[in-house]
Parts: C-alpha cells; structure tokens; sequence
C-alpha cells in the first residue's frame, strides 16, 4: 500500500490528508500515482489530478525530511570526529615537542 489509510478514501488523497509508507520503492510509487493524473486528462475530475499532485509532494516531503536527517546524523557523527582527531594532533604535536626539549 502507498498511501497510509487512504486506500479507499480517494476524497482523503486529492485533499492531501494522507502519509506516504516510507518503504515504497520510488519507481513503483511513481508509477501508481501517475495514474491519477493520467485518469483525470480522460475524465477531468479535477480530484484524479489534486491526488496524483499530492502524492509527489508528499513524496517530495519525506525525501526532504530524510535528506535534513542524514545531514544531522552526518553532523553529530563528524563534529565528534574532528574534534577527537584534533585533540590527537595537539596531543602528539606536544608529546614531539617534549621529545626534543629533552
């Protein structure tokens, strides 16, 4: 399922009401929720087009929350890092400087 409990709601799709299941493969959603767009250039029930729209965004919403995710993961993991290798360089820079005063 794509949609998490609009499955029999079309009304909940085209108003935008609807979360995205995060583990959908993109090729496979894509090509589902073309389909209300496709349906509303035959019919034009402007409600197939509202739904086909709102299932990108909402797409397009939970890659960006992923994205701002892993930038904060990758933040909180290299800020650490840097910081523990930077205090092992003041370290060995001060331990070569002992060494050559004796």
């Amino acid at each position: 399922m794509l949609l998490s409990g609009c499955a029999s709601n079309t009304s909940a799709i085209a108003a935008g009401n609807c979360t995205l299941v995060q583990h959908e493969h993109g090729v496979s959603f894509a090509e589902i929720a073309k389909l209300f767009a496709m349906a509303y250039s035959w019919n034009g029930n402007s409600s197939y087009l509202r739904a086909s729209v709102n299932a990108f965004d909402m797409a397009a919403q939970y890659d960006v929350q992923v994205l701002l995710l892993l930038l904060l993961l990758l933040v909180l993991v290299l800020v650490p890092l840097v910081l523990v290798l930077v205090l092992v360089l003041l370290v060995l820079v001060l331990l070569v400087l002992v060494l050559l005063l004796v």
